[in-house]
């Protein structure tokens, strides 16, 4: 065979106006239109020091013909490097890119399957989360987050470090931020938080009381048990002590106790009222001497008293005891000279001056005693106090 030309040992003959290298097993083409085929395969890069690659320019997308599959670079590029693995796995290829040369990794995944996309996945099966957690993206605000402390909202809606016994937390910051930064705020799920205190797994945790943002145990494993107000953050997965890091069964923002206490309750709540009523209107007129005797379920502190009569004046006094196994008597009164009505037929005070003392124990014998009385043939006599 005589070619047209040859320029070099290297270089492909060009035989009738395309250029052909006939070898043993077979020929490359190179047409009018520079492209070049090959019944067997390209290696590049094969006896260098340079890593082989291939370089795709931008252009309109080719044909994909029939029978071939074809891999063909944007209209468009910025150009780039892109490296493979540099051994095979089974996995997703992860692209990370460094002052564009992006280096392809391979990462593995869990289940079988579709892939769910982050927009309104539905899920056909259970999801896992494993030994890991789920988290929604914040920005930190004035404080900075600080990894494994907890956060809540600021006026700005920005992630802040809750002050101690707070309520309104959101989770456990995954890490530490500065202000204005993005930060990873772990809601359900498994993550760590710093101990206020010792902890058992099994306890309930609460909002840190002695150090803020720190992760409390309660001493408790039921919520029934945990003061309603008392916000919940989840459950303690380890044994640790103060100032070191619990793992944290997260139950999520919006737990709360659920046991009531006196200390939660508005002071409405809180009043009792301790009296009696002696007397019928249409009966006869009453005379001095003692009312009743009561006893007193709770303590309390006396703040008011309320005095109603059908007609006519009267004054009250009060002896009070502890309990035991006797009443009261004019010995044992907590009057200076009693409380009164001079006019109308009711009256509410919370003037407590005339009394010489306002505590009341639990199961404290009470006496009110009518001291004077005109006309009246029927009299209310009670103290408030609160608990």
């Amino acid at each position: 065979m005589v070619a047209d030309t040859l320029t070099t040992a290297a270089a492909i003959p060009k035989v009738g106006g395309t250029a052909k290298h006939i070898t043993e097993t077979g020929v490359t083409i190179a047409d009018t239109n520079n492209n070049i085929s090959t019944p067997g395969s390209l290696t590049t890069g094969a006896g260098g020091s340079i890593a082989g690659y291939h370089q795709l320019g931008q252009g309109t997308a080719p044909s994909a013909g029939t029978t071939a599959v074809t891999i063909a670079a944007p209209a468009a590029v910025t150009s780039y490097v892109r490296v493979l693995p540099g051994s095979a796995n089974t996995g997703f290829y992860l692209g990370t890119n460094s002052a564009g040369t992006v280096t392809d990794t391979q990462v593995g995944s869990t289940g079988t399957g579709n892939v769910v996309l982050a927009t309104n996945p539905t899920f056909s099966t259970s999801a896992s989360l494993g030994t890991g957690y789920l988290s929604t993206t914040q920005v930190a605000g004035s404080t900075g987050t600080t990894a494994n402390l907890l956060t809540t909202f600021d006026t700005s809606a920005q992630m802040v470090v809750p002050a101690t016994s707070a309520v309104g937390v959101l989770g456990i910051a995954a890490s530490t931020q500065t202000t204005g930064q993005n930060v990873e705020v772990a809601t359900r799920g498994v993550i760590n938080c710093v101990a206020d205190n010792s902890t058992t797994v099994g306890n309930l945790l609460g909002v840190g009381t002695t150090t803020a943002g720190r992760c409390k145990d309660l001493g408790q494993t039921d919520s029934t048990a945990v003061p309603l107000g008392i916000q919940i953050i989840g459950k303690a997965r380890t044994a640790v002590s103060a100032a070191s890091n619990v793992s944290v069964q997260l139950y999520g923002p919006g737990h709360y106790g659920a046991q009531v206490t006196e200390s939660i309750l508005p002071s409405s709540a809180k009043q009792r009222s301790i009296g009696c009523a002696v007397g019928d209107p249409s009966g006869s007129a009453l005379s001095t001497g003692v009312l009743c005797y009561v006893v007193s379920p709770v303590a309390c502190t006396i703040n008011a008293w309320d005095l109603l009569v059908d007609a006519g004046t009267a004054t009250v006094a009060s002896w009070k005891v502890a309990t035991g196994t006797a009443i009261p008597t004019v010995s044992n009164t907590i009057s200076t000279s009693g409380v009164a009505i001079s006019t109308g037929t009711a009256v509410h005070s919370a003037t407590v001056t005339d009394f010489t003392s306002t505590a009341i124990a639990a199961n404290d014998i009470i006496a009110f005693n009518l001291t004077a009385v005109a006309t009246a043939k029927y009299i209310y006599f009670a103290v408030q106090c609160t608990r």
